[in-house]
């Protein structure tokens, strides 16, 4: 004790009163005598001080500092504490009194100088100034000689309380000064859960005849707390893990939970409704419908009121958020079922991938634009338009780039390639980093998502289930080499396609370009069938422009890919652009208009047309969609005249090709067949006329030729042969092989096949994950699968380098044109070995996995620790020394108050130098909060007071910056909304529910939730509303909303944190640079 505290002349002595008969009817009972039980009130007291710190509101330094104080008295015997055991003691008298003096004045007696107090009053500063309290004061002598007395009775008999039981109070409460390691086990079980470490065996007996693999049981217990907690989530496990048994599984125990209640709808792919009609028949679920994406519009009112449950695969088909189909669904998911939200699952393997505003308008179909309960997040749409704003920032830095590699892939400037490369690869990195602050704040709170990876670290019993998942080798190329005759023509066909000189003439592909070969007439012409008004003529033309061009190089990708897929499949695909020529140029001569494909600017009907495995679809829709007639004098002159000369070029190469009898490409495929006589293989090509004409030739092979026009009537025959989890007595093997185009690459098992072969150079890296995930699933009995490419020896680089021009000229138009003009999910990639890597980028480890494995290696390894880390109190918090930080730093994990399982994890910063300026509090996310603690394991711990200082400045800064950030998110002021916060149309649509008279004040606050929550179509409604019957469309409105939900922010007046129950912290870290605490001991 320092001498100015003014404690060390004095002898403070204090009697403490629990409530002790608990304790003594205990020991009664045990036959225990109380009077040689000192521990058992100890151990009271310890407890009952526990509870007082465990249920301090306040975190201050004040408690820190009392508790010194109190430790360093004791120590030095300038203060005594007893505990009161033998009765319950409730009375209250401080006794002030110097020792005793003899009285001369009546025959020796001892008379005492001092106070005696007896009252209500506690020494706090409630019971000394905030409350009222009643008390009597005495100064007389024989009441103070009475009070010391009782006193003396009292303490004779009662039990010391000396400094080491304070120190136990301090080290099991939050006043402990932790190691790091604690703080970073208890952050994990607070994020995780103790149930992610479980597995609830009752879900088993739900997959039926399926067997219920833990980490499949482990994604249904995740995903239905994601659906109570948000009302939807990301299913997005890698392709072969099983999303359609999950998801199945999924809707039947929140069924019998009574969870669900109304009816399940799933929207899926046409070719995928007999896989969910399998599952759910199988496991037993009743009321469900199944609908195809095309066919949504299709659900009455009626029915999109019955449903509860809305399961949507291959849900980045909606990522654009426009259109009609997005539209119907949002109309369905946004209909309430019984006054309350429907529940949604989107199954999307690669979500994440998708630019920022795809991911807002999949999530939007269950998540509010406000009040969705998302940590850290408190305007959803405000937080994806910033991620997007970046994402467009970087988009037009890479369109630059992919620009200037079209002119040095030309150039073969390989010093030039090679520095743009360089900066690619800087702005894919920025990228990378947007889309991991994506997935660390927002999706890591609703997705579901495991790679292989993820699951061999987390799931041991694999092979005590018998999961197995095989080692995909590195792919190997099938080399095949052309025959003397047939190599100059295969270079003079490249050079040809290409636009570059060579024997066969020249090919302008003109047929593609229209709106460049117009005149100016023309071109105005062309404009006005599309309804467009004249202003930004030019900005027009520039689009039109652009857009033939597009579709220029896309006929030339299509040409290259039919060529290196199979003189076959070329052959064929150019008696089809002949075909077309020739009905253009029939037009020219014998009609009076030239009828024009209208939708050349159809995105989405292009892309579809494109990824078509029939050439004909192509054709269909260049050739019979909606068209527009010009007039002949519409075009140039010279465009017939070149129109012919392109037609007489295809003919003159198609003449050539049809003289070779020989086929190297297939002769190299019957080699390696007989190689591997006994493997069941999957041959995958683009073209349905290459799979046509393998079938056809290749003799006394057992081969099944799938495409898209039989794969449904094949269907139990490709599971016979090709499924390993079809039933073993039920197996046949009637064919060896298979080919398929990529109707095949979704929806399918051939798991009993470990071999692939793509028989064209594979270019985009989703399709051949798609392709690989076909016999790289749950079920296979082998240990490796194996990966074949064929390449021609003598041309591979060159179609390659003419590939890579033609996809990044597309990927410019991607750029300018934005999403929807993209011709695939992923930029094509060329090269086997580039694309593999690729693949195998989409099967890291996810960070969550790793922190997952450390809380279960702890939970399996040691219970009893485990146990004291659960057990560990709010507030629990450690300083340590870092040699690797040159600032002080702290990390604040708030519980928010607003949910049991909510928490705020906040970043501080401040010059260690000063405490004059004020910390910088900051939002972060968990990732950021355990990357830092895992890094710091080891580092040690600081009781210093001058460090403890820096703590509590800088964790009342994250609560004061966290209550702030509530009270703006919560503020919904009736009278006055927050112009920041709405769009112009929320705050219209606002104003006239306010402005409503006939109106009650309830049915307003549940309209005006609605729109604050970012109910698009609700505004869309009231804006439309008309004033005469606006007050009946008002309420109509109202009754189809959901009842507000009781957990959320109060409506209706201005709301704080004391609102709900107040937020406190969880746990919190402060690490201090070595050097400046050195500094700090020296002055």
């Amino acid at each position: 004790m320092q001498e100015n505290k003014g404690y060390e002349r004095l002898k403070i002595r204090i009697l403490v009163g629990l409530d002790v008969d608990q304790t003594l009817w205990d020991l009664e009972q045990k036959g225990l005598d109380p009077a040689y039980q000192d521990e058992a009130f100890r151990e009271l007291f310890i407890k009952h001080q526990q509870a007082i710190l465990k249920g301090e509101k306040t975190y201050s330094n004040e408690v820190d500092t009392s508790i010194d104080e109190l430790l360093c008295a004791l120590r030095e015997n300038h203060l005594e504490i007893k505990m009161v055991k033998d009765k319950n003691v409730h009375a209250k008298f401080y006794i002030f009194a110097s020792d005793p003096k003899i009285s001369h004045t009546q025959s020796g007696c001892q008379r005492y100088n001092g106070s005696l107090i007896v009252g209500s009053s506690n020494l706090s500063h409630n019971g000394l100034e905030k409350n009222y309290e009643f008390n009597l004061m005495s100064n007389e002598s024989d009441d103070i000689a009475f009070a010391l007395s009782e006193f003396e009775r009292l303490w004779s008999d009662s039990v010391p309380i000396e400094s080491a039981h304070i120190d136990t109070c301090v080290k099991t409460s939050y006043l402990q000064i932790l190691p790091p390691k604690d703080i970073y086990y208890k952050l994990l079980l607070c994020h995780f859960g103790e149930d992610s470490l479980k597995i609830d065996d009752s879900i088993k007996g739900i997959f039926k005849h399926y067997t219920p693999y833990d980490y499949q049981v482990s994604a249904v217990q995740e995903g239905i707390e994601k659906l109570k907690k948000y009302n939807g989530f990301f299913l997005s496990d890698v392709v072969g893990l099983g999303k359609t048994l999950i998801a199945s599984v999924i809707a039947q125990k929140c069924h019998l939970e009574g969870f669900i209640t109304g009816k399940i709808l799933v929207c899926t792919p046409p070719s995928l409704k007999k896989s969910w009609k399998k599952h759910f028949d199988d496991i037993g679920i009743a009321n469900y419908d199944i609908t195809t994406h095309d066919s949504i519009h299709k659900i009455t009112r009626p029915e999109c009121i019955d449903i509860e449950l809305v399961i949507i695969d291959e849900s980045h088909n909606f990522r654009s958020g426009k259109g009609k189909r997005y539209n119907e669904l949002e109309r369905l998911c946004r209909t309430p079922y019984q006054g309350k939200s429907k529940k949604v699952i989107l199954l999307s393997a690669t979500p994440q991938n998708n630019a920022p505003s795809d991911i807002y308008h999949q999530i939007s179909l269950f998540l509010p634009k406000r009040h969705h309960g998302i940590e850290g997040i408190i305007d959803l749409e405000r937080f994806c338009s910033e991620r997007q704003k970046k994402f467009e920032e970087i988009k037009k830095e890479l369109k630059d780039l992919q620009e200037q590699k079209n002119v040095a892939l030309q150039s073969s400037d390989q010093h030039k390639q090679k520095d743009i490369e360089e900066q690619l690869k800087a702005q894919t990195q920025k990228l990378k980093e947007n889309s991991d602050s994506l997935r660390d704040k927002l999706l890591s709170h609703i997705m579901t998502r495991r790679t292989r990876k993820d699951i061999e670290t987390l799931y041991r019993d694999k092979e005590k289930q018998n999961l197995r998942f095989p080692t995909i080798q590195d792919p190997q190329d099938l080399r095949y080499e052309l025959d003397s005759s047939s190599l100059p023509l295969a270079q003079d066909t490249i050079a040809f396609l290409a636009q570059e000189p060579n024997a066969i003439g020249s090919f302008a592909y003109k047929r593609y370009l229209i709106f460049p070969n117009l005149t100016d007439e023309g071109k105005q012409a062309f404009i006005a069938a599309y309804n467009e008004n004249e202003s930004n003529q030019d900005q027009k033309e520039s689009f039109y422009q652009d857009t033939a061009e597009r579709l220029q190089v896309l006929i030339q990708k299509i040409l290259f890919k039919r060529f290196d897929s199979s003189i076959e499949a070329f052959k064929s695909t150019l008696k089809k652009q002949i075909t077309s020529h020739n009905a253009l140029l029939k037009m020219f001569f014998e009609k009076d208009k030239i009828h024009i494909p209208k939708h050349y600017d159809s995105r989405e009907k292009l892309y579809e047309a494109v990824l078509s495995d029939n050439d004909s679809d192509l054709e269909k829709f260049l050739d019979k969609d909606k068209v527009f007639p010009l007039e002949k004098h519409h075009f140039k002159s010279d465009f017939v005249a070149a129109l012919k000369q392109d037609k007489q070029a295809l003919e003159k190469l198609l003449h050539l090709w049809e003289e070779v009898d020989s086929d190297p490409k297939l002769e190299r495929l019957e080699i390696f067949l007989r190689e591997h006589p006994k493997d069941k293989i999957v041959l995958f090509t683009e073209a349905k006329t290459t799979a046509q004409y393998l079938a056809q030739r290749l003799k006394g092979e057992k081969i099944l030729q799938i495409d898209a026009s039989n794969r449904e009537d094949k269907e139990q025959i490709i599971r016979e042969n090709f499924d390993a989890n079809y039933k073993k007595e039920l197996q046949k093997d009637d064919y060896r092989i298979i080919i398929a185009t990529d109707t095949l690459s979704e929806g399918v098992n051939l798991h009993r096949a470990d071999i692939i072969i793509n028989y064209d150079t594979p270019y985009n890296a989703t399709r051949l994950m798609q392709r690989i995930g076909r016999i790289n699933r749950i079920g296979t009995s082998f240990d490796k699968i194996y990966i074949y490419n064929f390449k021609p020896t003598n041309l591979a680089d060159r179609i390659i380098n003419i590939n890579a021009i033609a996809s990044s000229k597309l990927q410019s138009f991607h750029y300018t044109l934005g999403e929807d003009s993209a011709i695939y999910d992923d930029e094509e990639e060329v090269g086997s070995k580039k694309i593999f890597i690729s693949l195998e980028s989409k099967e890291e480890q996810s960070k969550d996995t790793l922190y997952k494995k450390d809380l279960k290696d702890l939970y399996e390894q040691d219970k009893e620790e485990f146990a004291r880390i659960k057990s560990l109190p709010l507030k629990s918090r450690s300083l340590i020394l870092s040699p690797s930080i040159t600032e002080s730093q702290s990390f604040a994990y708030i519980k928010t108050g607003q949910n049991r399982d909510s928490f705020a994890p906040y970043h501080i910063n401040t010059p260690s130098e000063t405490l004059l300026k004020e910390p910088d509090a900051q939002s972060c996310d968990f990732y950021e909060m355990a990357d830092f603690l895992k890094a710091h394991l080891n580092d040690p711990i600081t009781k210093s007071s001058q460090n403890r200082d820096v703590h509590y400045h800088h964790i009342n800064a994250a609560l004061v910056s966290y209550k702030n950030a509530l009270i703006q998110e919560s503020r919904t002021d009736f009278n006055a909304p927050l112009q920041s916060k709405l769009t112009a149309d929320e705050n219209n649509a606002t104003a006239k529910v306010k402005n409503c008279q006939g109106l009650d004040d309830t049915t307003k606050q549940k309209l005006i939730s609605a729109i604050e929550r970012g109910d698009k179509n609700l505004c869309k409604h009231i804006k439309n509303a008309q004033r005469e019957n606006l007050t009946d469309t008002l309420y109509a409105l109202a009754r189809n909303l959901p009842e507000l939900d009781s957990t959320s922010h109060t409506q209706g007046k201005e709301s704080s944190p004391s609102d709900t129950q107040q937020p406190q912290i969880q746990i919190s870290l402060t690490a201090f640079p070595i050097e400046t605490t050195r500094t700090q001991k020296d002055s």
